[in-house]
């Protein structure tokens, strides 16, 4: 919580030093401090290299990273062949238990952030004659609050901060430096106001804590079915959501890639939670991520046995495919390609229309 206050101050201090509407830009809100356009033409220095740097951090690139980590996991250890001892194993289910994690709270800001805008709907800020014509046109998509990558900056900046595991001071600089850089490219760019990206921010940070201090049973089970019964009917709702044929900005194509990711954590999670013991559902993501070392896990001891048998070097591959569950998790990515299939053709069909 204190990260995010010197965050906003942070924000608001730097802000306040910027010349707030360009010529060729009108606020599209009113000129409220916290609704008014701060987008710079042409891109400081500043601006510029923030945006350099958030590329790396935007939901698509950590969920990309998320997914293929997942998937390459099984591929590395297959390869390698380490899991031959009770530490090995257990490291393996640790780091995946990780990561399905990580790429679960990264769903918010796929399905739960658009939800939001029906709720809000509140406008972008800025709409700008960025050629010089005189025609001035929204930069972004409809609505902007709360800033969805402001918000994967809360929930990536939250978890460096509160892991930081190794070089912990050095992990909650990056984790609020993340936070200030993700909150001033989205404004500094035109794309959500300055109670947007805070809004955003404060929900990534506020989203994490709750994810990882609850029950995994609430997150896994009532977070997901939430996710994917209430969105469509809430995009339905409203008609300014409907776009037109090979429009970037469709909503609908941004829902079924949140699906589709969500779909395929879930499916992992279910391998992993079998080979785990499925009472770990009723702790928390920290209480089993702080124990994991000491925690007594059945299937360590099983597949210890079973990969110190009668013929080890025989079974050797077999038990390393059955132990991380690597053809679950390829058939899960699979059916995540199915979705993005039909997310891709969404978008350019315009079947939401």
């Amino acid at each position: 919580m204190k990260s995010l206050i010197i965050s906003i101050i942070i924000l608001l201090s730097i802000l306040q030093s910027i010349q707030g509407i360009k010529p060729s830009c009108k606020n599209q809100l009113n000129n409220n401090f916290f609704n008014k356009c701060f987008k710079q033409i042409p891109l400081g220095v500043g601006t510029i290299y923030g945006n350099m740097f958030y590329q790396y951090f935007n939901p698509v690139t950590l969920m990309t990273f998320g997914v293929v980590a997942i998937i390459v996991l099984p591929v590395i250890v297959f390869g390698t062949k380490k899991l031959s001892s009770n530490s090995s194993i257990k490291k393996f289910f640790r780091i995946q238990f990780v990561l399905l994690n990580f790429v679960h709270r990264l769903v918010y800001a796929f399905v739960l952030d658009v939800m939001l805008y029906t709720v809000f709907r509140q406008r972008r800020p800025c709409i700008c004659d960025i050629e010089g014509t005189g025609e001035f046109s929204p930069v972004g998509s409809i609505y902007g609050m709360p800033s969805g990558d402001s918000m994967t900056g809360g929930l990536l900046g939250s978890f460096l901060f509160d892991e930081a595991i190794y070089f912990p001071i050095l992990s909650r600089i990056v984790g609020v430096v993340i936070l200030i850089l993700a909150m001033i490219e989205r404004v500094t760019l035109g794309f959500h106001s300055v109670g947007q990206v805070v809004t955003g921010g404060s929900l990534g940070v506020a989203l994490y804590f709750y994810s990882t201090r609850v029950p995994q049973y609430w997150t896994l089970i009532f977070d997901s079915v939430f996710q994917l019964v209430a969105a469509i009917p809430l995009l339905k709702a409203d008609s300014a959501l409907t776009y037109q044929k090979d429009d970037p900005n469709n909503m609908y194509c941004w829902i079924l890639q949140g699906f589709s990711y969500l779909i395929f954590d879930v499916l992992v999670f279910v391998i992993t939670y079998y080979h785990l013991g499925w009472s770990f559902l009723k702790k928390s993501y920290r209480k089993i991520s702080d124990s994991f070392d000491s925690l007594d896990l059945k299937c360590v001891n099983r597949f210890t046995q079973e990969l110190v048998s009668e013929n080890p070097q025989e079974n050797q591959k077999y038990n390393v495919v059955k132990i991380t569950g690597a053809w679950f998790v390829w058939i899960a990515f699979f059916i995540l390609l199915c979705f993005f299939y039909i997310s891709r053709s969404a978008e350019i069909f315009g079947w939401s229309s």
